[in-house]
């Protein structure tokens, strides 16, 4: 295991010579010219590397050894890696199977982590990249602030917090799951393989493909930025798509699953259904019943105040060219409008109550 920590206060520079280290424990610590700090396993098992844009950087590594009967093995289980708190790039590579890595914290740098079955924490990152591969086990963040690419052939991807990223990539086929709290992204894709993909909110700026080979699709908060493409594809499972106020172009596919979606009241965009919808095969457009709030429909644009409204004209014209295909394969589609109104007075209640 490899656990990169963030020093808020380094007391002393960096010595090699004061490493601990116990019972055979195979380890090199080299500190190059430049400031680069590596910790070396001699039995090739894994390797950490830091590097600081600071000049006055100083790092600190300690390790603990493993615990296998045969000593002269020199298997390294776990490193320690203090790095600064800033302007430190992480790159960690671990090649005992089942190895596991975690990296605290990085700020305004890169993290590159691979591990061959292992899981990796990322606790919060806030950096230019992040570039994680695992063989088989997955990845947990609680939040990424950075381009990202992650794959894990097969296991799982968690973020409890936002991903934000100009380009968010992720590959966890062949049947891992995808979670995420919210995901902000010019450039999104998503693959699951059999796994299901889930996020509370997604929101895209050019284009965004979320795809599963049979696992479901559970997306809230789906919204764009004006001229977006976005495309959900459950390969057979079933979606659940709650719809913002914008969006541009969006196909939704789930061959053969039920989709479910919800939309703003007012919505803006034409929908079009190809599937089982009220009890009949159709594939034309149809219009999203109204929630019944204090908005009306008039062409599908959303009059607030009157003709004249500003918003009202804003949502009109960005209405224009822009469209949502719900495609079923002949499964049952259900449609429903939401109040931004109910929404308001039921979460002003809830906080109340709490």
């Amino acid at each position: 295991m490899l656990h990169a920590r963030t020093l808020t206060e380094i007391a002393r520079p960096f010595d090699a010579s004061q490493t601990e280290a116990t019972e055979d424990p195979g380890i090199d610590v080299e500190r190059a010219a430049n400031g680069d700090v590596r910790v070396v396993s001699r039995a090739a098992t894994s390797t950490s590397t830091s590097t600081s844009k600071s000049t006055s950087t100083s790092t600190s590594t300690s390790t603990s050894t493993s615990t296998t009967s045969t000593r002269d093995e020199a298997h390294v289980r776990s490193i320690v890696a203090y790095i600064p708190s800033r302007y430190c790039a992480v790159d960690v590579t671990m090649r005992r199977a089942k190895a596991t890595a975690s990296v605290e914290s990085v700020v305004d740098a890169f993290v590159r982590v691979r591990v061959d079955g292992g899981d990796v924490d990322l606790g919060s990152i806030k950096g230019s990249v992040v570039d994680v591969e695992t063989n088989g086990g997955s990845i947990k963040a609680n939040a990424i602030n950075a381009d990202v690419r992650a794959r894990t052939n097969g296991g799982s991807i968690a973020v409890s917090g936002k991903v934000v990223g100009s380009s968010v990539f992720a590959d966890v086929s062949p049947g891992g799951d995808f979670t995420a709290g919210a995901i902000f992204g010019d450039r999104v894709h998503v693959n699951t393989g059999g796994g299901v993909v889930r996020a509370k909110s997604l929101r895209v700026g050019d284009i965004a493909v979320v795809r599963t080979s049979g696992g479901g699709v559970d997306v809230g908060g789906l919204e764009g930025a004006g001229e977006e493409m976005i495309a959900l594809d459950s390969g057979g499972g079933d979606i659940a798509v709650a719809f913002g106020e914008r969006v541009h172009i969006v196909h939704v596919n789930s061959r053969g699953g039920a989709i479910a979606a919800s939309f703003p009241s007012g919505f803006a965009a034409t929908t079009h259904v190809v599937g089982s919808y009220l009890g009949e095969t159709i594939d034309r457009k149809i219009t999203v019943p109204s929630a019944n709030d204090t908005a009306s429909f008039v062409s599908h644009a959303r009059i607030v105040h009157g003709v004249d409204d500003a918003v009202a004209r804003k949502v009109s014209a960005f209405s224009e060219g822009a469209s949502v295909t719900l495609d079923s394969g002949g499964a049952d589609v259900s449609v429903k409008s939401t109040s931004w109104l109910a929404g308001a007075l039921a979460a002003s209640k809830l906080s109340s109550a709490t």
